[in-house]
């Protein structure tokens, strides 16, 4: 008897039940497994105690009998119902802190296009929910089951739209290509005036950004394992739209030109007669051409073409450091009044600036 008290004391106090339980959070329990390890506490709990003390000599055997006894009410039925309580309770210990693991990465992980990983996820959710309520070995295995094959088939699906979307040349390449252009060039030069939109030039700004973070090297598999998201940008949801990126970017670009032009026209009154009087004073014959060209362009007033480098330093000399009377919104429209953007004087003073300027200019693209 002494050998079997000694060898049933060993595997409770291995199994730390009580204390296991005693430190799982208040918001992971219920009712009903608050008054089973209570039950626990008061039948095994105290057969363990006694039984203890009878091993250490403190109590006398025939105690720890009578004790054991009136644990479970000297009644067969009784030990059988709280051995079925200590197993739910083992139980419900046992899975706590994988039921734990996969509501925290479920309340993050976003939701796929795939039928059969979303399938798994609810039976997941399910087989928690279950052993919440019902705990037992079998339903905590299955539920590890089910949560490796889940977390199995949405990390392929996962690696396989991040590969797609974050590893794509031609992505870049057509950046490249962008930042290359003409059209590209103009818009650079243009955004730093007072006159140009800054709500398309911080959605440009956003757009090139979004295609420049394109690129991870992560081992997403490994990552999935711990979290159901990169540690780079890629979102399955919000990274869908990134094949479409050098376009809005392209289209963006020529809003924001066209926009220019829209204003240029509006104003063009006042900027006619500065540029006549800039091309009448300056002594260099390349910038009074210039000022000459966009005059022309100005006056026939049905569209302005495409601007030399010389007619961009020029305008933006003209409205360099100079806050416009009237605010305009992303879409071009003007909040309230007509435009009213006078041009900046002093074209003595821009004409010595812009000699030689571009000669020393140059473009640098960093991808």
């Amino acid at each position: 008897m002494q050998a079997a008290f000694a060898d049933w004391t060993n595997r409770w106090k291995e199994s730390r039940l009580l204390e296991r339980f005693a430190q799982l959070p208040d918001d992971v329990l219920n009712v009903r497994i608050w008054q089973v390890a209570a039950r626990i506490s008061k039948t095994f709990g105290s057969v363990a105690e006694a039984i203890e003390a009878a091993s250490e000599g403190s109590t006398p055997l025939e105690d720890c009998l009578d004790t054991i006894a009136d644990a479970f009410s000297e009644s067969e039925a009784e030990f059988k119902a709280c051995e079925h309580d200590l197993e739910i309770l083992s139980s419900f210990v046992k899975g706590a802190e994988l039921r734990s693991e996969i509501r925290s990465y479920l309340a993050v992980c976003e939701i796929t296009q795939d039928p059969n990983i979303e399938q798994l996820r609810e039976r997941t959710v399910g087989l928690v929910d279950a052993a919440y309520a019902e705990p037992s070995d079998a339903i905590n295995r299955e539920m590890g089951d089910v949560w490796e094959k889940f977390k199995q088939e949405f990390a392929e699906y996962f690696d396989t739209h991040h590969t797609a979307v974050m590893k794509a040349p031609d992505l870049k390449a057509q950046l490249n290509e962008t930042l290359k252009s003409d059209q590209w060039w103009e818009f650079d030069m243009l955004s730093t005036t007072s006159i140009f939109d800054p709500g398309i030039l911080k959605a440009a700004n956003e757009y090139r950004r979004r295609i420049i973070e394109l690129d991870c090297g992560v081992d997403t598999k490994e990552i999935l394992s711990r979290q159901p998201f990169c540690l780079c940008t890629f979102s399955l949801n919000k990274s869908v739209d990134c094949e479409h990126l050098p376009k809005v970017l392209n289209d963006t670009i020529g809003e924001g030109l066209k926009f220019f032009r829209k204003t240029l026209l509006k104003n063009s009154e006042d900027l006619v007669r500065s540029l006549e009087f800039f091309s009448d004073e300056t002594a260099d014959r390349d910038l009074s051409d210039a000022s000459n060209q966009l005059v022309a362009a100005l006056t026939k007033g049905d569209g302005i073409p495409p601007f030399t480098d010389l007619q961009l330093k020029i305008l933006r000399e003209i409205f360099k450091d100079q806050a416009a009377d009237t605010k305009y919104g992303s879409s071009g429209s003007k909040a309230s009044g007509s435009a009213n953007v006078k041009p900046k004087l002093g074209f003595q003073t821009i004409a010595k600036e812009l000699t030689g300027e571009f000669d020393d200019d140059s473009v640098t693209l960093n991808i």
